[in-house]
């Protein structure tokens, strides 16, 4: 089974998780308001504490969607994805 790391859990990519893991794929998630990714715990997602956790819950090749706000978020989850993956 093939698994994915979603990287932002607001109303946005929380529909997408559910969307995601309805599809039948594990999925690893992480948001830097943990409160966010309760409910999809309870669904069979993988809760990490971070950008580095996230990325070696999964295997190579490593696919990671992002649903982070436009901007400075963007640039320093890019930044820290590339120091892990």
């Amino acid at each position: 089974m093939k698994k994915l790391g979603l990287i932002g859990i607001g109303k946005m990519g929380y529909n997408l998780a559910q969307n995601i893991m309805d599809k039948g794929f594990e999925l690893s998630v992480y948001d830097v308001v943990p409160e966010n990714m309760q409910g999809l715990a309870e669904k069979g997602a993988r809760i990490t504490a971070g950008i580095e956790e996230l990325a070696a819950s999964l295997e190579e090749p490593r696919v990671v969607y992002m649903m982070v706000p436009s901007g400075q978020p963007v640039e320093d989850t890019l930044t820290a994805l590339k120091k892990v993956l």
